[in-house]
């Protein structure tokens, strides 16, 4: 058996029996697998290979192979279950091939120059090429899934042999809080409106300089806070230090007798009332103005709790500029 006395019966008998495309496609494929393992008696072969060679569906194969059958040229038993078709090339019964003088045809020297034979050489060529090229491919595709599963037990080796290490973020510490310069503001324009803003920056600027802060020690800060607060809104005031403008409010008030001290209950204890007999007036007219507006306590009620009587200003004070 060889493959040229193969293809020239078949092209013998495609004169009768008209084959397809598909058909001619199908036969010189198997013969090209028998001649690649031998030419043994019969082959397994399978359909997904097949169909996948030479571009046809399974449905196009199988009635590929029947006509061939049909014709004579192999014989087949379709796979069962996971097993591949097995295929026989059939030769005795065929359409001999004879040269002149009645004898059979041999693969000679000027057999093997012809268009037929060069075409199925090349075609088995063909076939093995890029058979070997889907085996580098499958190859290499298997090579690169093993590295990476490699690496990957690799990497997870060495997860497992690291001790986990919990890091506590590390939160930046605020800023301390500075006396507004750059420009002069009212006090509620400033953060210094908000009281808990205030004594956390008074708080710094005492830690920063111990000298300077000595003389306040327990002063009371929220009298003198609400106080300025409400004597820069009311009169239109602007400061660019207000932490000086306090200080120097303090000290004011320390210097004439009136220092409020925290948790020490005076007759002016109402930051309200100390803003409005602590401000600063342009002329003598405004001052005798504002003293006619301040109210006077009665005298019988603050002796009642136990308090000084009220003794009015002997002439309206003015606020520490400050810077």
């Amino acid at each position: 058996m060889n493959g040229y006395a193969l293809a020239s019966a078949f092209r013998t008998l495609r004169e009768s029996w008209r084959f397809t495309s598909i058909e001619a496609d199908l036969y010189y494929e198997l013969v090209g697998i028998a001649n690649e393992r031998g030419w043994p008696a019969g082959f397994q072969y399978s359909n997904q290979l097949i169909c996948a060679t030479i571009g046809i569906s399974e449905k196009s194969l199988i009635a590929a192979r029947n006509r061939l059958k049909q014709a004579g040229l192999l014989d087949f038993v379709s796979g069962q279950k996971r097993a591949p078709t097995s295929y026989t090339l059939r030769q005795k019964g065929l359409p001999q091939v004879s040269k002149k003088g009645g004898k059979s045809a041999s693969v000679s020297d000027s057999e093997s120059d012809s268009p037929l034979y060069k075409e199925l050489k090349q075609k088995e060529n063909e076939l093995q090429i890029k058979l070997q090229e889907e085996r580098k491919a499958a190859d290499a595709a298997r090579f690169e899934s093993e590295k990476k599963m490699t690496a990957l037990l690799a990497e997870n080796e060495l997860l497992k042999a690291k001790p986990i290490e919990v890091s506590t973020p590390l939160v930046a510490a605020p800023p301390p809080l500075k006396a507004s310069r750059g420009g002069k503001q009212l006090m509620a324009d400033t953060p210094f409106a908000d009281y808990a803003t205030f004594a956390a920056a008074w708080e710094a600027a005492a830690a920063a300089n111990p000298a300077t802060y000595a003389d306040f020690a327990g002063v009371n800060l929220p009298h003198y806070h609400a106080a300025l607060l409400d004597w820069s809104s009311a009169n239109g005031e602007k400061k660019a230090d207000w932490l000086a403008t306090i200080r120097g409010s303090v000290r004011r008030d320390a210097d004439e007798g009136r220092l409020r001290k925290a948790g020490v209950i005076t007759q002016q204890s109402n930051p309200q009332q100390h803003a409005v007999n602590r401000p600063s007036y342009s002329n003598a007219g405004n001052a005798a103005a504002a003293r006619l507006q301040t109210p006077t306590p009665d005298a019988s009620s603050a002796n009642a709790w136990g308090l000084p009587a009220y003794t009015p200003p002997a002439s309206a004070a003015t606020l520490p500029g400050g810077n």
